[in-house]
């Protein structure tokens, strides 16, 4: 006589891990030692972890089910420890019905014997149906509390990198790591303030010694992509693929996080080592933008060196443009010498006469920056009666959750952008003359601080006094911003007479909306309401090298 041979399917939740210690492999003792007292064996065992995704479970179990329908000449029955175990849905158990109909495969939960005959078949059954309403019911109760999770504020899952799960009153919350939350702020910094490309960001990061974790010290580009643009650092929860607002604790000011999305759509794709490249100018014969290359002679000996040139990305593209069109470093370095030579005043009492015109115009300007205040605190309140008015249609089932989500989203940015602007125009007087002071000083010596600067300092430097630059054939036109654009080749006179620039140059730009103070940052932005200055540092274009 040929000796039984049974299937073993097990399978566990981490609830019911928790709350009856059926383990997994507690299971699998169980119906193992069944079979050794009814003289049988084993022929295969299946297992469903608790981690298992739903389509993961569902592919075990049509493993199994295929295995049985194989090898069903030899297999006596398909064990489970309790019905529920088998399956999680009628839809399953009419499958394990089938096959002991149709195949003769038996299907019998050890801690819940029953008869095969009616009665038997019809209490089992009913455990089936029991099972999966509790499945059933289950999933609803999980859903419903991640919901209620989401609209608390609080993230799904893992927490996101930079901050840490933790329990409180019996709660999971999340807040910041003390030791990964820094390197999130710095990567935001130095990608939002200096000019970095993801690349150079991934350099820069290892340079400064920051490490990814302590198994792996160096980001990816992937890891850094994912970073700056998660919304989650400015206190956001994804779910369901739209954001929501969260309750804990921003790492990101949303003012840098805008910053850093902005230069992500704009494709920030400098050359790190090239001071002029990457956006930075653009060709004003064909709006195209200057690009560089690094030629190295007598390479890996005591008399290497290294020269840089550049030329307009689109001179091969546009057949109207000079091919020899192409400049030294060092030639346009001399134009950004004469630039910043322009903007120097060497005499104390001018120095100090302008300092005071400054904070006179700065003083002038909250006239205008009052009404752009009273605007904006009435665009807030249209915002707010709008966001009022669409919680209502969604409480009143006018439109679905999604379309909710997606209509928060776009209401909520709005309102951070006139929260950011009124924080920004409502500081005093006084807070903005000063800063505008700071401004000019910085100016006067710039030239001393480019010769020891980096790369990417110097490309701040420039943004800090320009707003774009363009090569004009062979001539550098900048944007300068203010207060910049009032320093230039005529002499300021404290009268305003002689030729000079006085008190009512500074009064007429109040019209145009200029301002004297404008933050520091890393260029190319467009801008209209400068004075156009030309450098004429003369300088040749360079012809074809070898």
């Amino acid at each position: 006589m040929s000796t039984k041979k049974y299937v073993i399917f097990a399978r566990v939740s981490s609830r019911e891990q928790e709350t009856e210690g059926h383990s997994l492999e507690g299971q699998v003792k169980e119906l193992t030692a069944w079979v050794g007292r009814h003289g049988g064996a084993v022929a295969r065992t299946f297992k469903v972890q608790e981690t298992a995704t739903r389509s993961g479970e569902r592919a075990i179990f049509r493993e199994m089910l295929q295995y049985v329908r194989q090898h069903h000449s030899d297999i006596a029955a398909v064990l489970v420890y309790k019905l529920d175990r088998a399956a999680r849905n009628m839809n399953d158990y009419v499958e394990l019905e089938r096959i002991e109909a149709d195949l003769g495969v038996a299907l019998i939960a050890t801690s819940q014997e029953t008869q095969n005959n009616p009665s038997g078949r019809m209490a089992r059954r009913m455990m089936a149906a029991t099972a999966a309403f509790y499945t059933e019911q289950q999933a609803m109760d999980i859903a419903q509390g991640i919901r209620r999770r989401v609209e608390a504020g609080f993230p799904i899952g893992l927490a996101p990198y930079g901050y840490r799960n933790e329990r409180q009153d019996g709660r999971r919350v999340v807040q910041p790591d003390p030791e990964m939350a820094p390197r999130v702020r710095r990567i935001f910094e130095l990608y939002a303030f200096h000019g970095h490309t993801l690349e150079s960001l991934i350099n820069a990061l290892r340079e400064e010694g920051v490490p990814y974790s302590p198994r792996k010290q160096s980001f990816n580009k992937t890891k850094l992509y994912t970073i700056l643009t998660s919304r989650a650092y400015i206190g956001e929860v994804l779910w369901h693929g739209q954001w929501h607002p969260g309750s804990f604790e921003p790492l990101v000011e949303r003012r840098v996080f805008n910053s850093v999305q902005e230069r992500l759509r704009g494709g920030s794709r400098q050359a790190h080592e090239l001071v002029y490249a990457g956006k930075l100018i653009t060709c004003s014969h064909c709006g195209g933008h200057l690009t560089g290359e690094e030629i190295v002679k007598n390479r890996g000996t005591s008399k290497e060196r290294r020269y840089h040139y550049y030329r307009c990305s689109q001179l091969r593209n546009v057949p109207s443009h000079d091919k020899g069109w192409r400049f030294s470093e060092a030639s346009i370095d001399a134009q950004v010498f004469a630039l910043f030579e322009e903007m120097k005043v060497d005499d104390d009492e001018v120095r100090k006469w302008f300092i005071d015109l400054i904070r006179e115009k700065t003083r002038t300007a909250h006239d205008q920056e009052r009404v752009r205040l009273a605007d904006a605190r009435r665009r807030q309140t249209t915002l707010e009666e709008r966001r009022r008015r669409l919680i209502a249609m969604r409480m009143d089932n006018e439109i679905d959750a999604d379309a909710f989500a997606e209509q928060s989203l776009v209401l909520r940015d709005e309102l951070s952008a006139v929260k950011l602007q009124l924080e920004s125009e409502s500081r005093s007087a006084d807070e903005d003359a000063e800063q505008a002071v700071n401004c000019f000083e910085l100016s006067q010596a710039l030239k001393a601080k480019w010769l020891t600067a980096t790369v990417q300092a110097r490309r701040q430097m420039l943004g800090f006094i320009a707003s774009n630059y363009r090569m004009d054939g062979s001539t550098l036109v900048a944007t300068k911003r203010s207060p910049f654009s009032l320093l230039g080749k005529t002499a300021i006179s404290c009268d305003g007479g002689g030729g000079g620039r006085g008190l009512q140059d500074l009064r007429a730009t109040e019209g145009s909306g200029e301002t004297l103070y404008q933050p520091l940052q890393v260029i190319p932005y467009p801008s209209t309401n400068h004075d156009q200055v030309l450098i004429n540092a003369s300088v040749t274009p360079l012809r074809a090298y070898t």
